[in-house]
């Protein structure tokens, strides 16, 4: 049970960090407000450290 929840957990970090390719995540098309800067500098890499630590922590 533990472990599909950390699997869920990871696979929406994953998703959020891939993003919606218009606003959020690595391939958005909008990159020139504050927000897109901090998306890009540290929330998507952050989803991204923190859905593969969380499947480092089931194998």
């Amino acid at each position: 049970m533990n472990s599909l929840l950390v699997y869920v957990s990871a696979t929406f970090l994953v998703l959020r960090a891939i993003g919606d390719f218009k606003y959020l995540g690595f391939f958005k098309k909008v990159k020139h407000t504050s927000f897109s800067y901090y998306d890009t500098r540290f929330y998507s890499p952050l989803c991204l450290f923190l859905a593969i630590s969380f499947l480092l922590t089931v194998v």
